[in-house]
């Protein structure tokens, strides 16, 4: 291949004209081809994450050996796209891992690499065992897979837990392990936040308590199954007037309708269970008055039953504030042994949540869907058991 080259110019007598073929620098003609390969597959490869959509926002797209294949070009070509769409933000890489799309925000902006693996937990608070194990079961799991937990105690209050969501976005974070919060309006405040996690296409994950009509993955515990076990070994130890102390969402009244099913097992009419609905005020004080004030007004019952760790402290500062004995004068169980009773080690009856297990297969399944390993939606059941105290004795009717 040559070029063709002129040169014309003015002299005496008149204008004078060249002509002369000189070999095309072959090198340069494949550089240039070369150039237009690669800016031809950045081309397609953007388009699959910005106009397509085919590969979304922390996926991680094929190995560079398939798109050779696909693509039909060279394995070179292929990793000079690749750097080009990293270095405009819209991917980022990992050793050993592979390369993933980045996050939205950084798309088009040079050398802004999303690095940081972030995994949200929203909790109602770590002061007790179960936050405290729920929170180090995920911690355990995500830091052997690389990732970071940004840790939200929403105690409850959904206006602070849409400030944590929206620094949650901020971060760019990558999941969020959510567990719903107990207010008033359960079902509306907590569908919100399920819907703000899919706008931003944040995979979610829920534990402990469903959401209902919501479709997510969870993780929860045989809730039904083994409250019905704690009141029925009440019920076998003659226990009939038992007060059951409880919050009013969705995971409590599953709790209340396995008491209520051990009720009509053993033939004894549910209208004997004393129901009290506590709000849950995060003050402990607070809530020991307001249920130490019901149970003047109750005598007529011989074991309580708590249905979550925090409603198990509280009834027992209220045993203590009404100077009644456990078990002499009322028999107890609860869920998750409260940390800080003053009944010494084995003297209370409750149900032992699984919650480090827990905790490690929320982080499992939150990783899963982050790194597109799992495209289906699951609720998985880990049991609880009931562990015997020497909180609850036979009951004995006055003669």
């Amino acid at each position: 291949m040559t070029a063709c080259f002129s040169l014309t110019f003015l002299m005496p007598g008149g204008i004078f004209s060249y002509k002369w073929y000189l070999p095309l620098n072959k090198e340069k003609a494949i550089k240039k081809d070369l150039q237009h390969r690669y800016a031809t597959i950045v081309k397609i490869l953007k388009g699959n994450i910005v106009d397509k959509r085919v590969w979304t926002q922390g996926m991680r797209i094929p190995a560079e050996r398939e798109l050779t294949k696909s693509l039909g070009v060279s394995r070179n070509t292929i990793r000079k796209a690749i750097s080009v769409l990293i270095n405009g933000g819209y991917l980022f890489s990992e050793v050993g891992r592979g390369t993933f799309v980045n996050s939205k925000k950084f798309w088009g902006k040079k050398n802004k690499i999303n690095k940081a693996k972030l995994v949200g937990i929203i909790i109602t608070d770590v002061k007790f065992d179960f936050g405290k194990k729920i929170v180090r079961g995920i911690e355990n799991y995500l830091q052997k897979r690389g990732y970071s937990l940004i840790l939200c105690q929403d105690h409850s209050n959904i206006e602070k837990t849409h400030k944590y969501v929206n620094t949650l976005i901020e971060h760019d974070i990558k999941g969020v392990i959510l567990d719903p919060l107990l207010t008033e309006n359960y079902l509306e405040d907590n569908t919100e936040l399920v819907k703000i996690f899919e706008r931003e296409q944040i995979p979610l994950v829920l534990i402990d308590r469903e959401i209902p009509g919501i479709k997510k993955n969870a993780i929860i515990t045989n809730n039904e199954e083994i409250s019905f076990k704690a009141a029925d070994y009440l019920l076998q130890n003659n226990h009939r007037k038992i007060v059951v102390v409880r919050n009013g969402s969705n995971m409590f009244l599953k709790r209340l309708k396995g008491v209520e099913r051990a009720y009509k097992q053993n033939k004894i009419p549910f209208s004997n269970c004393q129901d009290i609905v506590l709000k849950m005020h995060d003050n402990i004080n607070r809530d020991t008055e307001i249920l130490a004030s019901i149970l003047k007004d109750l005598s007529d019952y011989s074991a309580i039953f708590s249905l979550n760790e925090y409603f198990g402290k509280v009834t027992l500062r209220t045993f203590s504030k009404l100077k009644k004995s456990v078990p002499e004068e009322v028999s107890f169980i609860t869920f998750d042994h409260p940390e800080d009773s003053y009944l010494e080690d084995g003297a209370i009856a409750y149900v032992e949540q699984p919650l480090l297990k827990m905790g490690n297969k929320a982080a499992r399944t939150v990783i899963d869907l982050i790194e597109n390993k799992k495209n289906f939606v699951s609720q998985t059941v880990i049991k609880s058991k009931l562990i015997i105290g020497r909180s609850v004795k036979p009951f004995l009717p006055s003669p």
